[in-house]
């Protein structure tokens, strides 16, 4: 059968490792014990344990010797349940292709049933396994097993997980102990790989590997390089405003076990990375019950040194590793085989990625602290955990819950742990090992602030920093993260390419969306691939966040695109100062702000109405020939060309005679006339006295009548506005007349019908039309009408009165009726 023995318990001492690099130890440590599984292995039916103690022969004397310790069943008592295992001397094969001569059912599980004879046993509560695995002591290979104890007082079975470390403590043995000394043990392979067991030890010890190395330049090393700066001295820190306790216990990673390797620095700098990741990725979705979301203790270990297994490394260098190379995660290099290096480029992959941004050294007693206030303001202020060194001693390994560790010497070697929490009430550190959750309180134990302020215990602690990565969401949560957009501005219609991760290698359903003026609008896709996408600006997209929606889940920027406005073209393409154009466009945004303005050349419009694709302003005053352009948050537009259209807004005088001047007043006429520029009254051009682009000043030609009078420049034709020249008696003929005499009047702007004209005598006196012989714009030849006395003669025309030309009028010469020659 299986040999068995027993270890006798011996004194906690340390257990040199030869080969090791440097002061790494093996030391037997008392473990919690471990707790009972819910239910026993999926499949596994067995009889209740006395049924089967009743198939067993009487067992005879003490039984707690290694010559006496049998195995019962399988090739010496078969009635005891048994499948899929073979024998070869004291070795058991499991999950042999052995079934009694036949094949296994498909799905079943192999185990063996074990008898064992503690009758006057009283040593430790526990039970060693000794698989046959590569001779390399680093935990290759072991494998995945159940054991179940017979508890024959409720006449059941408690099942355990199969220690990892080779060793179960268990509560006690009193229930799983008959009167007469027997013990039933099944143990159950649920690994599908077979595997030797070689030996069962009642007693076993648990070990556990230390593994910090301090150096001769240690202190060197920590007074010169990565302390932490302080913005405030020690004197000055109000150390009272510190909260009393502090525990971040609860956002650590499951306490893990480092086993008989002295890898305990790679399980500290890991265990306050795995802290450092969840407080960054916790929203998320990071799991530390995910081997993805976890730092690999073995890559940090092998990596950073070649010593193996016993070897320790110096908690510096390693903290100082994951800034310059980084981790796998566990998923892609497991803690197994730790010895050996048998990653793949996905792990490498991981390395890449994982890598703390920096560190510093927070404490150390060599600086001569006055107190522990810098590590308790880390972990209360700053929510951080705090690598830690230490020597330890004999005491520390005995350790129980509620206790407070204090080193007091000699020294069996250097560790490396995790500092979590603190409280004044014990004036102490909560720590957390890398022995296990069975060790101490869970895995973590109080260590004394006695003890930090200790030379000989040489302690000191780092902090590590980390930020947000999106390649770390994107690989190791499998987020879809948008990273970048090149160009970060543009103006609608321009294709732009957005990087980030996981959009899947081809489009499909999948949909790329700018923020519009009236809600999410949809990109164009030109090219679609896992890391980037090529797609055209929509026009109706305004500056803000780019979504991407993959596999019916979306994923907003933390960054804004920025939409530059972009002006198409103008409504009317020119306008009258004063007038109303629209803007059309894009890129303008929903509103105006602060910012927001619509200029031509350097004068600003007024607004009338502000969208994101047109934008109405009135043309302002002192307008040129210029640029407009739009400006917003994002910037300034193109410009395109604005050309006011010439306007007449008045003439001054309103009248006047031909051949006098009068100044046409308005706007956008030009700074000076071209080739095309002229004013006409009614079509006959006019003399140019002086030009500018609000006044012209002409000479009212001959020959126009009333009629409109515009200006033409080189952009268009004004308004036109309707001009009466002033009538203008040049003469009379003759100077002097009576009533009822013909005579003429010459001059200009006359009509030429008197229609509503008139011509008066002396201000009052209206010749009539029978007065009116004849009527011509240069001439009016009339008779005096009676009544008229001497005076300014006037011409009306239009309602416009001539000026005033004097006529003398006298009596009519005498009439000579008859005669008589004498």
């Amino acid at each position: 059968g299986i040999a068995a023995s027993h270890q006798a318990l011996e004194s906690q001492t340390a257990i040199p490792q030869p080969g090791a690099e440097g002061p790494s130890r093996l030391v037997h440590v008392l473990m919690q014990p471990q707790p009972t599984l819910d239910a026993p292995p999926e499949g596994i039916s067995l009889p209740a344990p006395s049924e089967e103690l009743a198939l067993l022969p009487e067992a005879t004397g003490a039984r707690y010797t290694e010559e006496d310790l049998l195995r019962a069943g399988a090739a010496y008592e078969d009635i005891l349940p048994h499948n899929r295992v073979s024998r070869s001397g004291d070795d058991v094969t499991f999950n042999s292709e052995m079934n009694d001569g036949e094949a296994p059912a498909s799905g079943e599980l192999s185990f063996d049933t074990y008898r064992l004879s503690l009758k006057g046993y009283d040593g430790n509560e526990t039970i060693g396994f000794t698989w046959e695995l590569p001779d390399c002591g680093c935990g290759a290979n072991r494998p995945d097993f159940r054991v179940g104890f017979a508890d024959f007082p409720d006449d059941d079975w408690d099942w355990y997980e199969g220690p990892r470390d080779d060793v179960l403590t268990i509560e006690s043995y009193a229930p799983y102990t008959t009167a007469e000394g027997d013990v039933l043990l099944v143990i159950v392979l649920v690994d599908p790989d077979e595997y030797t067991l070689k030996q069962l030890t009642i007693g076993a010890y648990e070990t556990r590997g230390l593994g910090d190395i301090w150096s001769e330049g240690e202190p060197l090393f920590l007074d010169e390089t990565h302390r932490m700066p302080s913005g405030e001295s020690a004197g000055e820190r109000a150390v009272s405003a510190l909260p009393a306790a502090i525990d971040l216990s609860d956002n650590c990673s499951p306490v893990r076990d480092q086993g008989q390797v002295g890898s305990c620095t790679a399980f500290a700098a890991g265990g306050a990375y795995d802290y450092e990741l969840f407080a960054i990725y916790r929203d998320y979705g990071w799991n530390h019950l995910d081997d993805y979301n976890l730092v690999s203790p073995k890559w940090i270990y092998r990596n950073t040194g070649s010593g193996c297994p016993h070897a320790g490394r110096n908690t510096a260098a390693v903290v100082n590793f994951l800034m310059t190379d980084g981790t796998s995660t566990e998923l892609n290099c497991p803690y197994k085989n730790v010895c050996d290096y048998d990653w793949g480029p996905e792990a490498i992959a991981d390395a890449e990625i994982l890598r703390i941004d920096d560190w510093w050294y927070v404490f150390w007693i060599g600086w001569d602290p006055d107190d522990v206030s810098d590590i308790q303001q880390v972990l209360a202020e700053e929510k951080r955990v705090l690598v830690m060194r230490t020597n330890v001693d004999a005491n520390i390994f005995g350790y129980q819950p509620g206790e407070v560790w204090n080193y007091e010497g000699p020294t069996i070697g250097g560790h490396a742990m995790v500092v979590v929490g603190y409280d004044n009430a014990k004036s102490a550190f909560k720590v957390r090992n890398s022995w296990s959750a069975s060790w101490g309180d869970h895995g973590y134990l109080w260590i004394g602030y006695e003890t930090f302020m200790n030379p000989a215990a040489q302690i000191y602690c780092c902090k590590l920093k980390d930020s947000y990565n999106p390649a770390a969401a994107a690989r190791f949560l499998g987020l879809t993260i948008l990273t970048d957009v090149d160009p970060d501005s543009a103006v609608t219609g321009t294709e732009v390419t957005v990087s980030g991760y996981n959009f899947g290698d081809s489009q499909g359903a999948s949909e790329l969306m700018f923020l519009g003026a009236s809600g999410w609008t949809q990109a164009t896709i030109n090219e679609w691939q896992d890391e980037e996408i090529a797609a055209v600006v929509p026009d109706d997209a305004i500056t803000g966040p780019i979504k991407v929606y993959v596999n019916d889940k979306e994923t907003a920027s933390d960054f804004d695109f920025v939409v530059l406005p972009h002006i198409d073209a103008l409504n009317p393409a020119t306008q009258i100062v004063g007038q109303n154009i629209a803007v059309e466009g894009s890129g303008f945004g929903v509103s105006a702000n602060g910012d927001s303005r619509v200029e031509i050349g350097d004068v600003e419009a007024t607004v009338v109405s502000w969208a994101n694709d047109e934008i109405e302003i009135t043309i302002p005053p002192d307008v040129t020939q210029s640029e407009l352009t739009v400006t917003v948050t994002a910037g300034t537009s193109n410009g395109v060309e604005f050309t006011p259209y010439p306007n007449i807004d008045a003439l001054s005088p309103a009248v006047q005679i031909v051949g006098g001047n009068i100044t046409v007043e308005g706007t956008s006429f030009g700074d000076s006339p071209d080739e095309n520029c002229k004013v006409e009254i009614g079509g006959i051009e006019a003399g140019v006295v002086s030009w500018s682009d609000t006044a012209i000043e002409i000479t009212i030609p001959a020959g126009v009548t009333q009629s409109d009078l515009t200006v033409t420049t080189s952009v268009g034709t004004t308004n036109g506005v309707e001009f009466t020249p002033k009538p203008n008696i040049a003469g009379i003929y003759p100077a002097r007349a009576y009533s009822g005499k013909k005579i003429t009047l010459t001059g200009t702007s006359f009509g030429d019908e008197p229609a509503d004209s008139k011509v008066t005598f002396g201000g009052s006196v209206e010749a009539s039309p029978e007065d009116i012989l004849s009527w011509g714009e240069n001439e009016i030849v009339l008779k005096v009408p009676a009544g008229a006395e001497s005076g300014d003669v006037t011409v009306t025309v239009g309602g416009v009165d001539s000026a005033g030309v004097y006529l003398l009028v006298v009596l009519p010469p005498p009439v000579i009726e008859d005669t008589e020659q004498y």
